[in-house]
């Protein structure tokens, strides 16, 4: 599926299907899958094959040249084509060069995006011209986490007052464009939208590896450095169930909270186009929390502060019920997810042992645990901030679940970028140093700490309770994670490469006498709550 994401920025062919596909380069399964998404009545893997194409998809491997391809192209055709100028002699094919090669052969009509970070990967794809979507993008989704990539970003910026340079200088980049015809919108955005819309050149977002990854459309108004909407769909149509829920999750946790948080959720409408739905969501003001851990320590201490009490909040706002924390712990996290866990990736003694002393740790002191609106992927990238107010965004996993299991998330994520752990495997030795140690001696740990212990108290969640939702958590997630790699076909994997839950599960495990005692995190709990 994802190798077929530029079939998203297809116009609407006038008989609702093309009638012939050229599909030139990619891998050699691709020319089935294309066949099986009834893009095209025919699909064609080679030139000079029956009629000519009303479709042509030329993808950055494909090493033809459109010159050649010039005598199978329709009069009304609808032409896609992928430059990789890191390629040997394409160094100097800007936009601008291409575009005119296109208009001699008739195809005066076209849309260029910048594709980054390229191919094959083509997590997005921006239109040049649109400088307030490129903006918006160096503002909100481009992390520079080193001091080389926030001066590339200055420079970035810079050239954003200049679209013919910017585009000259794009490494990689796609170009859309229409012969004998005016070249309309992508389908999905025209359905949405309607006919005429200003934003006929929405910017995409295609990140994720999965059919159950979502597509999100950013749509600006003229040179706006704010979407005024965003449409999200699922990339394979079987996961329409996924984009219903997120919808109904929305209206729900819209109608428990005060109208202080309200703008703080995204406003959604459901749609449908053909086969697909889709979710119209309004635009939520900031900048991502996972965009600004460069902007220094103080700020970053600012970050965790504003988002745990908006947690604290909302989740004070959503609880739906208490259960005994006991009962708790021996059905719900050692009966059924720790053996949902063992069935997936199976038992070791240190696992087994982990659950044991999990299950015997639980006693009457614990009282009740509050059942709240989970948000299941509250990490720094789904959080926005722009002064004290905060937003979230991308709530198709949320669900009821305990209380604290988002703001560990959050925690273990946020602290590992703002010390600046890229890998898994540091991501999993900087899990260890944070749950796992003596007391923090540095400002961060402290802070968090800190933190835990007030939406604790707040919440009323027993400081008890904190190593087990912990432990919950990252089971949690492993066993999700594993899940959603099934069901898209994808075999089971216990690598912590693919699956860094099972590492940071099996840290636990090598600690579970410290983590199951009174120490560290339970002791600053006691001793600030």
């Amino acid at each position: 599926m994802r190798e077929a994401d530029w079939q998203f920025l297809l116009p609407r062919a006038e008989a609702g299907v093309f009638r012939h596909l050229l599909l030139l380069g990619g891998s050699p399964a691709l020319g089935g899958h294309v066949g099986e998404l009834g893009i095209a009545n025919r699909v064609s893997r080679s030139p000079g094959r029956g009629a000519p194409a009303d479709l042509v998809v030329v993808l950055a491997d494909a090493g033809i040249s459109i010159d050649s391809l010039a005598p199978h192209i329709a009069d009304d055709a609808v032409l896609y084509v992928e430059v990789d100028r890191r390629q040997p002699g394409r160094r100097m094919l800007t936009p601008r060069r291409t575009m005119r090669m296109l208009a001699a052969h008739g195809f005066t009509n076209s849309t260029a995006y910048w594709v980054e970070p390229g191919f094959p990967r083509r997590e997005m794809y921006l239109p040049f011209g649109r400088r307030g979507a490129l903006r918006s993008y160096l503002d909100a989704m481009y992390r520079p986490p080193s001091c080389g990539r926030r001066l590339l970003k200055s420079a970035m910026k810079t050239l954003t007052q200049h679209d013919a340079m910017f585009a000259a200088m794009a490494p990689c980049y796609a170009i859309i464009s229409a012969r004998g015809m005016t070249l309309r919108p992508p389908a999905l955005v025209e359905q949405a939208c309607g006919p005429g819309d200003e934003a006929a050149e929405p910017v995409l977002l295609a990140a994720g590896d999965t059919d159950a990854s979502r597509l999100v459309f950013l749509l600006f108004d003229g040179h706006a450095e704010r979407p005024s909407a965003v449409l999200k769909l699922a990339r394979a149509v079987t996961f329409n169930d996924a984009v219903e829920r997120e919808h109904a999750v929305l209206r729900d946790v819209a109608a428990m909270v005060s109208d202080a948080l309200l703008p703080s959720i995204p406003p959604c409408t459901l749609l449908r186009a053909g086969d697909r739905f889709l979710t119209a969501e309004g635009c939520i003001t900031g900048t991502p929390v996972a965009s600004r851990p460069g902007s220094g320590a103080s700020a970053a201490l600012d970050d965790l502060r504003c988002v745990t009490a908006w947690l604290t909040s909302f989740h004070r706002e959503t609880t739906c019920g208490h259960v005994d924390a006991t009962d708790w712990v021996a059905h719900e996290l050692v009966g059924r997810l720790s053996a949902e866990y063992e069935a997936l990736f199976g038992v070791t003694a240190a696992r087994q042992r982990l659950f044991d002393v999990a299950r015997r740790s639980a006693d009457a002191d614990m009282g009740e645990l509050p059942i709240v609106w989970q948000h299941m992927d509250f990490g720094p990238w789904n959080i926005y901030r722009e002064g004290a107010q905060v937003s979230v965004i991308d709530w198709k996993s949320a669900r009821r679940g305990p209380a604290l299991a988002d703001l560990l998330y959050f925690v273990l994520h946020w602290s590992a970028a703002v010390h600046g752990c890229e890998t898994r495997g540091q991501r999993i030795q900087h899990f260890e140093s944070l749950f796992c140690a003596p007391l923090p001696t540095d400002a961060t740990g402290r802070a968090i700490d800190a933190q835990l212990s007030a939406y604790m108290h707040a919440v009323g969640v027993a400081p008890a309770l904190l190593p087990h939702v912990l432990l919950y958590t990252v089971l949690a997630h492993a066993v999700g994670r594993a899940r959603l790699l099934q069901r898209t076909g994808r075999a089971l994997s216990r690598d912590t490469v693919v699956n860094e839950y099972i590492g940071d599960v099996d840290v636990l495990a090598r600690h579970q006498d410290l983590l199951f005692q009174r120490t560290r995190l339970q002791g600053v709990a006691y001793a600030t709550g």
